[in-house]
């Protein structure tokens, strides 16, 4: 399924948005996140957060991907599978799509790390490397989205690289219309203001 394509199985996917952690998201493995949302249809959801780096190397995760721009940190991608490498990567303009690599957001894509880098790289522009995932069951996300949760707004290709991870959440806020971008500035906790 290619980005922005809707899911006539799964008509309210949030699939290729980004899933802001509410301000009353007290677990701590969402509190504040940025989650970019890879999948999202009738047999769950899957994603990745964007704002959580970690202090390891990137051949702790996957072998051969260090050395890439973009790559020498490693990001939280959520509490699932913590041992296991994803990537997403911005193609280079002019440069074909290689093999192993999906479309999620425009110029953004989901890299498969056990292609060889030696055919995917000399395509990109960026890669970042994520240990774990964010992952729900059958339903999961749609009762969290429901019960408020979390908050859906629509992402950009470059916020899974974003810079200053620390101030994300409130970044991502403050770009938004109306009511959301007053959320940008809500206090860390709520009783000491």
């Amino acid at each position: 399924m290619d980005a922005w394509t809707p899911d006539p199985s799964h008509p309210r996917s949030v699939r290729s948005q980004l899933l802001l952690g509410g301000p009353h998201l007290i677990d701590p493995n969402f509190f504040r996140t940025v989650v970019l949302v890879l999948e999202h249809n009738a047999e769950g959801a899957f994603g990745l957060v964007v704002n959580r780096p970690l202090d390891i190397r990137v051949v702790d995760i996957v072998e051969g991907w260090d050395g890439v721009p973009g790559a020498d940190v490693v990001h939280a991608g959520g509490p699932v599978s913590p041992d296991t490498g994803f990537g997403l990567a911005l193609i280079a303009p002019g440069f074909p799509v290689p093999e192993g690599v999906r479309p999620i957001l425009g110029e953004l894509h989901a890299v498969d790390l056990s292609a060889d880098p030696a055919f995917v790289v000399p395509a990109l522009a960026s890669l970042r490397i994520f240990a774990g995932y964010s992952g729900w069951s059958p339903g999961q996300l749609d009762d969290e989205l429901e019960r408020l949760g979390w908050l859906v707004v629509d992402g950009r290709p470059t916020d899974a690289f974003c810079t200053k991870p620390e101030t994300q959440w409130s970044d991502v806020l403050r770009r938004q219309p109306g009511e959301l971008k007053r959320l940008a500035d809500y206090p860390l906790d709520p009783q000491l203001n």
